[in-house]
């Protein structure tokens, strides 16, 4: 920005349409530039004049310094800011993807709890399966075994029988004689 500085010349005359106190308060505050009266006349006040120009300089050279540091200062948070927020997001996609990985995890090792499980089980039914089996073959024979004896005792009375008949004839033909 280009200093400004509003000069009210022939101060050396006594009529003025405005007053020094007006003029002064409305460049200050409202219009925020310098005022100085002066005469080139008189030469009253010209060297403020320019002096006033390079305060003015000076204090905007320093206003744009300190804009600029403070511009700087920003940038600088925002990058913060924003290196601060990738980082979180970041960490978090990571968060994410360990607890999937975990997730994954837990769910194989279930998986794998359940295969085993279950081939237990199936061993379980063979084995059931094969003492069933076995003890059928068991009860089977042990039947055979039976039915065998039965035959035996069967023939064995059967014999006995017989021979008690042979003896019974022979007795009645020994009675007969």
């Amino acid at each position: 920005m280009v200093p400004i500085v509003i000069v009210g010349n022939k101060c050396e005359l006594e009529f003025k349409d405005v007053r020094r106190e007006i003029a002064e308060t409305i460049t200050l505050y409202d219009w925020q530039c310098g005022y100085v009266e002066c005469s080139a006349k008189e030469n009253y006040n010209i060297v403020q004049v320019f002096k006033e120009l390079l305060a003015q300089a000076k204090k905007k050279k320093k206003k744009k310094k300190k804009k600029k540091k403070k511009k700087r200062r920003r940038r600088k948070k925002q990058k913060s800011r924003r290196k601060k927020k990738e980082e979180r997001r970041r960490r978090k996609k990571r968060e994410e993807e360990e607890k999937k990985k975990k997730k994954k995890r837990e769910e194989e090792e279930e998986e794998e709890k359940k295969k085993k499980k279950k081939e237990e089980e199936e061993e379980e039914e063979e084995e059931e399966e094969e003492e069933k089996k076995k003890r059928e073959e068991e009860e089977r024979r042990r039947r055979r075994e039976e039915e065998e004896e039965e035959e035996e005792e069967e023939e064995e009375e059967e014999e006995e029988e017989e021979e008690e008949e042979i003896i019974s004839k022979e007795k009645r033909e020994l009675w007969t004689i």
